[in-house]
């Protein structure tokens, strides 16, 4: 019973590792417009959602939202976000410190990075295809400002940045959460192990218990019949 009982902890740890990702939880990240020229060295505010199924308004507490800017050597500037008034509408400032393409990222943790683009300087930022959006009622909060509904162009990423930059996926094709199913697996494997070690040690206690017992009983019998 108790290797049982180590298979079904495991498989209720697994599930909680796999939270958010295996529950449907992907998200988002849309980009208020831009100028159409943006130049190195200037600021710019930014505003930008983060919306879970791509439609409302995350119902899993995000831990520092913001942009990241990626360029084609790597380098990799982050950008927090502050929230705004409206649910899921964030802001921040951005400067970038030379010109070239820089892929714009979404954080949106514990959500995975969301490719939202890439951004070029001197320029415009040209967004990406985003996925068809789960069907969710409108945030009561966007009754004036709203999120921007893109389609998008389609943009491939840039040739000079490496892929092994250990970039997230986007949220277009959630990630398998194969490192916490491998942590559940093993976990269960030790819990039932453990589980049947001790069983068999108990039941090892108990019949040398019952056998030490019946010795001690038989005795007086013995010493009589002598």
């Amino acid at each position: 019973m108790r290797w049982m009982l180590g298979v079904v902890t495991a498989i209720v740890a697994t599930l909680s590792l796999t939270t958010p990702v295996m529950a449907g939880g992907w998200a988002t990240t849309l980009v208020d417009p831009l100028p159409d020229q943006l130049e190195a060295g200037h600021t710019y505010t930014v505003g930008f959602w983060i919306l879970q199924h791509g439609s409302h308004v995350s119902q899993i507490t995000l831990s520092n939202p913001g942009l990241r800017l990626v360029d084609g050597k790597g380098q990799t500037l982050i950008f927090k976000g502050v929230p705004l008034p409206e649910g899921g509408h964030y802001a921040t400032a951005i400067v970038l410190p030379h010109e070239g393409d820089w892929e714009l990222f979404g954080m949106q943790a514990p959500f995975a990075d969301y490719r939202v683009g890439v951004l070029g300087i001197p320029g415009r930022v040209v967004v990406g295809p985003t996925p068809h959006p789960l069907d969710f009622p409108p945030d009561p909060s966007w009754s004036t400002v709203k999120p921007p509904s893109v389609a998008g162009e389609v943009v491939p990423s840039p040739k000079a940045v490496a892929a092994n930059q250990g970039l997230k996926p986007s949220a277009s094709s959630p990630p398998i959460p194969w490192a916490p199913l491998g942590i559940g697996v093993l976990f269960g494997l030790a819990s039932a192990i453990l589980g049947s070690a001790a069983g068999r040690t108990a039941l090892g206690r108990h019949v040398i218990g019952r056998l030490r017992t019946q010795r001690f009983l038989r005795a007086p019998v013995n010493a009589r019949q002598r």
